[in-house]
């Protein structure tokens, strides 16, 4: 398992983590992947549904799906880069071992920034099934690779640790 970038198992302890922060490694892959199956789940769904017929005017759905997602991809851009907040820089600073809470900060970032893509993904899911529009099916395809892009691994938790530490 040594040679696995997506394992948090014990093999890990090259890279310094503690227990604890592999704990929080596995809890992130864990959500990362069942955010993205949720939305995968959903796109079947849809596709299975555009084979109908158009059941009305549903441009303006579809426009407004699609303009969530640009909103969703903007916004978790910028919610990446506020993490951690200055009052958790404080708790770190504090902390006896400041890559302890880092973890968890790690985690919280990236379930926050996941959401926002979910949640766009879904409206998008949605879409298809009301409109049948392959706009939105691009729209669920490309919400879904940044979200497995997002994956957590042992390199971008030490990676962002290293990075929040040099801020110190």
């Amino acid at each position: 398992m040594q040679d696995n970038p997506y394992s948090a198992g014990n093999g890990m302890q090259e890279f310094g983590f503690s227990s604890a922060q592999l704990g929080q490694l596995r809890v992130a892959q864990i959500i990362c992947g069942a955010l993205a199956s949720g939305v995968l789940f959903l796109l079947g769904i849809g596709l299975v549904m555009i084979e109908g017929d158009l059941n009305g005017n549903t441009e303006l759905f579809v426009l407004l799906a699609a303009g969530i997602a640009v909103g969703a991809v903007l916004l978790h851009g910028v919610m990446a880069s506020r993490f951690p907040s200055a009052d958790q820089l404080r708790e770190y600073r504090q902390a006896e071992n400041p890559a302890e809470p880092l973890a968890r900060f790690f985690v919280q970032r990236l379930i926050t920034t996941l959401a926002v893509l979910e949640g766009a993904a879904v409206m998008n899911a949605v879409a298809i099934m009301v409109s049948r529009s392959w706009v939105s099916v691009i729209a669920v395809c490309c919400l879904v690779v940044m979200m497995l892009f997002r994956f957590p691994t042992a390199e971008s938790l030490r990676n962002f640790t290293e990075v929040q530490l040099q801020q110190l």
